[in-house]
């Protein structure tokens, strides 16, 4: 789509601003105002600056900012009434962080357009947070209304198609249910929150047997995650299913037909839009249209079928999309006449009559002007003769009438299911059946759908654990030298089905938000929440396979629309955000978490070993002492600035960050090689050729290290786009990690970029470069910490200062899941921008890993050391 190309080439930090000097010489709150604790709250003073960094306080739930202006002096007028004046601060943003309100503050650096030259404000009954990672190690428990999960025991029944359905006694043994004890209309049947009428058949005799049956009604089947529909069935007459009433117009007076409306849904889900949802909310259309002066029309053909005989009569079509391009257009539908449908930029639902017809042509009708149109579903009403064939059919009345039904098949049953979730059976009348508009279905009883059905496992959570693995159950016997090392490291692990979670909070079907319920009833039930999440298996955006790409989804994506440029992302920091309803209810994470992005049980298993071996290797002072930065390129080689910023001075200043008596080794692709005043570059490590560059950073990857960074652009499968004229235009290739072997000197990887994280992304491949790395048996990288959407140089900086301030605070001793926890929280406290990357923040290891790293005690050349 034509929306897409303004993203090419925009491969990773977009906006540059010059991040901050070593923490290690600075305060531990980076701001240039002063702040002070108070009795009552805190004083707050600054002096002129251009810039001001934010800072963040706790406060009550019920707190309002309400400041004082104690003090201030501007640069050309004099102040002759504070009182007159606002306080020049202002609320930023606010979270909540494992039950405590934060709010971040920023002083302003003018008021009425008068530079301020000094200002002293106090903030009433504000704690001071000088150092968010001491919330990181509280325990804490929340007090929140959560969705509870199903208890007792339960089967999750599996239907695979929608109309009425039969479960038999039979099938009811087979799962284990004692039909001897089964009281009637003592079963609950619930799709998701919704529970299901049923109606028993054959237990007039008031027992249930094999050959009995009840039957319930399912409207349709599947959603964005499942092409299948999962329902919770239990015991218990206190709360049974309705019972499907019968309902019996009287026909006296009332005209008599043999014709009917039938329904179809024409939806052929092929393109993925991140940026924009449908009506129904997922992000998937079926066709798109495009037009323009310069442009082939791009049509759609759809061919109509029905189970009934056409009738004589108009037709209803109704589109779903959405036009992308900024300007209205419209939409021809053409069949045995043709009809245009003026449409407006954005979301759309339209409907046209046209005459019947058995195959329809989309197009845009003005190709003089540039328009696009994403279209997602048309449903189509048309008229039909009511002859059953010997066939279960379903119908629309559209008066109230009495309805001939030729044909109907042997002891046919007829319901009323305008109301889905509480059809009523209706009765024959002299061959005629007398209805109200609304929707009707006839069942032949001989081949009614039959769901399988088995048993659901109880959960095992309600004991306290520290740290939750969630897998699927085949996996959890490879799991176990993982869990026995956290058994021995004391973490109290806690392996979980996944399947379970959906049984419980989702009725067995697959949907992320079932397992982040999980997570806040986990928080809100147990005495103190768990400290970390890891979810064991890969995930997609494509968990239906629409595009075959045949990508697994054994621990989908969390979807938000977060990104300011892509939209929608995969957000794993959202499965343990435990406030509110919604992902996006508050934009802090409150727990540890990772992935193990396994597809396969083969690199599930070479993945535990790999980090078994990495945290019970002989120390080892060379490569735990050494870091690698790698840098994307500033300027062209023919001095052309990067608008997105100097990449080689970021890496700098993180460098800054680090203690002495470290081995620093740095890649910088530089084809400028000159410095700022336009002298020659005599660094070794900037590198004008894009070929040494690239073999230098493989080298230096593959001889292992701590900890490497890198900082440039980039997107799913590589870093950097050096030199396109050359064959491999790029610093690390996504099929470079199979040839590394670096192990055991395996380092955890600090994406300061783009989408190398992004794991949800639909591809032949499979893995993204990050899942690559990970995955490697043999090297590569322990774990990566990326970005599943862009982001911006900035809020990078914040993140990877956050990340050290906790990884230096107890070297050795620290799980590299709390040093990305204190990144995010230092971002949400002192950034002025960049929130997004709360989201898009994507750990592919497990998050409960000690990061093997220390300082050298002798420095050695021809390190380059600082």
């Amino acid at each position: 789509m034509w929306r897409y190309l303004i993203l090419v080439g925009l491969l990773g930090s977009y906006v540059f601003i010059q991040p901050p000097a070593s923490f290690a010489q600075q305060a531990a709150l980076q701001t240039r105002a002063t702040l002070q604790q108070t009795s009552n709250g805190i004083m707050v003073e600054w002096q002129a600056a251009k810039q001001l960094r934010p800072f963040a306080i706790l406060v009550t739930d019920d707190w309002q900012l309400q400041p004082t202006l104690q003090a201030l002096s501007l640069n050309q007028q004099a102040i002759s009434k504070l009182a007159d004046l606002p306080a020049p601060i202002t609320l930023l943003r606010e979270g909540r962080f494992r039950g405590q309100r934060m709010v971040v503050l920023q002083p302003q650096t003018t008021i009425n357009q008068q530079t301020i030259t000094q200002a002293t404000v106090s903030v009433s009954n504000a704690q001071l947070l000088n150092d968010p990672n001491r919330l990181i190690d509280q325990p804490f428990q929340l007090n929140q209304a959560v969705p509870s999960p199903q208890t007792g025991q339960g089967w999750r029944v599996n239907v695979n198609q929608a109309g009425m359905q039969q479960l038999t006694g039979a099938s009811l043994a087979h799962a284990g249910i004692n039909l001897t004890s089964l009281a009637p209309y003592s079963l609950q049947l619930w799709y998701k929150n919704q529970q299901l009428a049923i109606e028993e058949r054959g237990t007039l005799d008031g027992s249930f047997d094999q050959n009995d049956a009840i039957w319930f009604y399912l409207p349709s089947v599947g959603d964005r995650w499942n092409s299948t529909s999962s329902l919770w069935l239990t015991l218990g007459a206190a709360n049974s299913s309705p019972k499907i009433e019968s309902l019996t117009l009287d026909p006296s007076g009332l005209p008599t037909s043999t014709q009917a409306y039938q329904t179809s849904l024409w939806y052929n889900p092929q393109i993925y839009d991140s940026l924009q949802a449908g009506t129904d909310g997922d992000h998937w259309f079926s066709a798109d249209l495009k037009a323009g002066p310069d442009l082939n029309p791009i049509n759609q053909q759809i061919w109509l079928t029905s189970t009934l005989p056409l009738a004589t009569g108009p037709s209803t079509v109704t589109l779903n999309g959405i036009v992308y391009t900024s300007a209205a257009t419209s939409i021809a539908i053409t069949s045995s006449q043709r009809i245009n449908l003026s449409l407006n930029s954005g979301v759309f639902t339209k409907s046209a009559q046209l005459a019947p017809s058995q195959n329809l042509q989309l197009a845009i009708a003005n190709t003089q002007q540039i328009s696009g149109i994403s279209l997602d579903r048309l449903v189509w009403q048309r008229p039909v003769v009511l002859n059953a064939n010997a066939q279960t059919i379903q119908w629309q009345a559209v008066r109230k009438a009495n309805y001939s039904i030729t044909n109907r098949p042997n002891q046919a049953v007829s319901y009323n299911v305008s109301q889905p979730w509480q059809p009523q059976r209706m009765h024959f009348n002299n061959d005629l059946l007398a209805a109200d508009p609304g929707t009707y279905l006839l069942v032949n009883p001989a081949n009614l759908p039959e769901p399988s059905i088995e048993a659901s496992t109880n959960g095992n959570w309600q004991n306290p654990a520290k740290t939750i693995y969630l897998a699927p159950k085949q996996w959890h016997s490879l799991l176990q030298p993982l869990i026995a090392r956290r058994e021995q490291q004391g973490l109290q692990p806690l392996l979980v089905d996944v399947q379970a979670i959906y049984d419980r909070w989702n009725s067995g079907n697959v949907d992320p938000l079932a397992i982040r319920n999980f997570m806040r009833y986990l928080a809100n039930t147990w005495p103190q929440a768990p400290q970390s999440l890891v979810l064991v298996g890969d995930g997609t955006i494509d968990p239906r396979n629409y595009l075959g790409r045949n990508n697994p989804n054994i621990i989908p994506p969390l979807p938000v629309n977060s990104d300011p440029w892509l939209g929608e992302i995969a957000c794993d920091t959202c499965f343990v955000q435990l406030d509110g309803d919604q992902p996006l209810a508050d934009p802090l994470p409150d727990l540890q978490i990772g992935r193990l992005p396994a597809k396969t049980a083969t690199e599930l298993t070479n993945l535990i070993n790999k980090i078994v071996n990495y945290e019970s290797a002989p120390a080892d002072v060379g490569w735990r002492s050494r870091q690698i930065y790698v840098a994307d390129n500033y300027k062209t080689a023919s001095g052309q600035a990067d608008y997105a910023g100097d990449f080689a001075a970021l890496s700098d200043a993180m460098i800054g960050y680090q203690p002495n008596k470290l081995e620093i080794q740095r890649v910088y692709y530089d084809p400028w090689r000159k410095t700022s005043n336009g002298l020659p570059q005599t660094d070794p490590w900037r590198i004008a050729s894009a070929d040494q560059a690239r073999q230098q950073t493989f080298d230096q990857l593959n001889q292992g290290a701590a900890v490497v960074t890198y900082v440039g652009h980039s997107h799913q499968y590589q870093w950097a786009i050096t030199d396109l004229s050359n064959s491999q235009p790029y610093l690390l290739s996504l099929y470079d990690s199979d040839r590394l072997h670096n192990s055991p000197a395996l380092p955890m990887i600090l994406e300061m970029t783009c989408l190398t994280s992004a794991f949800q992304t639909i591809a032949w491949s499979g893995t993204s470069l990050d899942e690559r790395l990970v995955l490697q048996p043999n090297g590569g990288a322990i774990a990566t910490w990326g970005s599943s959407g862009l982001g911006v140089a900035y809020g990078h900086d914040l993140l990877n200062e956050g990340w050290w301030q906790r990884m230096w605070s107890n070297p050795r001793q620290t799980h590299i899941g709390t040093g990305v926890l204190a990144g995010l929280l230092h971002l949400f406290s002192n950034g002025g921008c960049c929130q997004d990357s709360l989201q898009s923040s994507i750990l592919l290891g497990d998050p409960n890993i000690l990061l093997q790293h220390q300082q050298r005690e002798t420095s050695y050349l021809p390190a380059v050391t600082k």
